[in-house]
């Protein structure tokens, strides 16, 4: 009891819950749209594992971000939440890590869903909620093992590729870390060509 108390305390900007097809009410999306709150909707996930060793499938379900204008009680965030059937809320630190959570982008080992399907309401857009420190370095440590997976030797190459494949945030991260990641292919290349003249 104490911890579900505890829960409840202090406040927090944005806020996220599941919604379930079978208890949310018809007029779900007019009621969200009448918060006058940017929102976010997930596409419908209907394909995530509840037990591994069974293969049983999650219940469908959608997850949702609310986005306060300041920060706001658990009490407010779940009036909202109830007011579409779902029977609680979560605090999020970050919008962008959650919204990429909606099509498992960075979980190699869920089941993928299709950004085009998430559901934009009262003018949400991600653009405006940023990466994190602790996603920018995240997202570094991976480009770091895409860089050793491919063999990329030079900066224009590893930018390119992500160009290519219109990997938006890891062209902005490559563009806004040009020092980090040169002195890393610098530094690369240096172990490189000691290991093939060592080799010799």
């Amino acid at each position: 009891m104490e911890k579900e108390e505890k829960k409840k305390e202090g406040k927090e900007r944005y806020w996220a819950f599941i919604m379930y097809e079978d208890s949310r009410p018809e007029n779900w999306r007019e009621i969200l749209e009448e918060t006058m709150l940017p929102i976010a909707i997930s596409p419908r996930h209907d394909l995530d594992i509840k037990d591994e060793e069974t293969g049983e499938i999650k219940k469908p379900h959608y997850h949702v971000i609310v986005c306060f204008n300041g920060p706001t009680t658990y009490k407010r965030a779940m009036e909202i939440a109830g007011s579409v059937g779902a029977n609680t809320v979560k605090r999020i630190l970050s919008v962008k890590g959650m919204y990429d959570y909606f099509t498992h982008k960075w979980n190699e080992n869920k089941a993928k869903y299709n950004e085009e399907e998430i559901i934009h309401i009262n003018g949400f857009n991600v653009l405006e909620y940023g990466l994190t420190n602790r996603e920018i370095e995240r997202m570094k440590r991976q480009i770091v093992r895409i860089i050793k997976e491919r063999n990329i030797k030079e900066y224009c190459k590893l930018y390119d590729i992500f160009n290519e494949e219109n990997n938006e945030d890891f062209c902005e991260i490559v563009s806004k870390n040009v020092m980090f990641f040169n002195s890393y292919l610098k530094s690369k290349k240096n172990i490189d060509d000691e290991w093939i003249r060592d080799m010799n």
